[in-house]
Formats: C-alpha cells, structure tokens, sequence
C-alpha cells in the first residue's frame, strides 16, 4: 500500500505541473525540500506535502494541504516568503482504501480518488485566489 500512496503522491505532482502549465494567468509550480511542493496562483498559494515516515507502512502518513494569501516564508524552504502570509485553509489527508478497496485521499470532510486530487486542489487555488481577488 505504501508503493501505492507514493505512486499516488507522484502522479498528484504530475496533474497538478499540468494544471499549472496549461492555465494561463501566472500559474506555477516548485518543488521544495522534504516532499514539499508549492504551486502558486494569481491570488493564492498551495502548499502541499507528503509526509510519510515508514517504508512499509501508512502509519502516521498524511498529505498536508495549505492554501495561504501569498508565499509564506518556511523556515529551511522558503526563505523569500512573506512573513504576513495568512493561511486560508489547512487540509490533512490519508491515503487509505475505501468502498470496494479502492484507494482515496480521505479527510474528515471527503473523500477523493487519487485521479481527482490534482483537479480537486486547483479549483480550491482557484477559489482561493477569486476570494482573495474580491477582498484586494
């Protein structure tokens, strides 16, 4: 199962640098250190990671999800961040089986099969980034 959520983890970076190449308006995507990734819209940021401990286990493995207003500065990943960066939205997700043991990501509040995830997370940017477009 573990072979399953890092494929799965992979395959969400894939959608998600294709997502970010084909919209227009200032989309981007950068790895970071430590499974980190960060793709940045217009008006929002994503900042994903997977954070998995053991080679043969999921236990206490999560995919962390935060949307923020701008780059945050991280310590040891993002030095050039902006210390006034709010969060907007913090998600924590487990790679488990579900209904007829098909894998998801699974948080207290959904459930999204692995395919769907990359789409899943740029609508969320993408509301985001509309949110904070509204408040500017």
């Amino acid at each position: 199962m573990i072979k399953s959520a890092n494929a799965a983890f992979a395959d969400l970076l894939k959608g998600l640098n294709q997502y970010a190449k084909g919209l227009s308006g200032g989309f981007s995507t950068t790895p970071l250190r430590n499974n980190h990734y960060l793709v940045r819209g217009p008006n929002a940021v994503l900042m994903l990671q997977w954070h998995s401990i053991y080679s043969n286990t999921l236990k206490d493995s999560k995919l962390i999800v935060c949307f923020y207003d701008k780059v945050p500065r991280l310590g040891g990943l993002v030095w050039s961040g902006d210390d006034d960066a709010q969060k907007l939205e913090l998600n924590e997700f487990d790679y488990r089986l579900t209904a007829l043991s098909r894998p998801a990501w699974v948080s207290d509040k959904i459930k999204i099969h692995p395919d769907e995830m990359a789409e899943y997370l740029m609508k969320r940017l993408m509301h985001h980034g509309g949110e904070q477009l509204k408040k500017g």
